[in-house]
């Protein structure tokens, strides 16, 4: 079950990065692009736990079964 919630966090952290650059690369003004970008940095967490917690989690799992 912890790897299914790993992977969650790998999908809403890879999401929100998305959608962070998607709206920097459309912002109107430099430094509103430099607050979007800023903020993919603190979605990078959530993506690193995501991954290493699918994996981890993953061959636990597959060890166990």
């Amino acid at each position: 079950m912890f790897h299914v919630a790993s992977a969650f966090c790998f999908v809403g952290g890879s999401v929100a990065a998305g959608i962070l650059n998607a709206l920097a690369i459309r912002a109107p003004r430099p430094p509103d692009t430099a607050v979007l970008l800023r903020l993919i940095r603190r979605t990078l967490p959530v993506v690193f736990v995501g991954v290493l917690g699918t994996f981890v989690f993953g061959v636990w799992l597959w060890n166990c079964l």
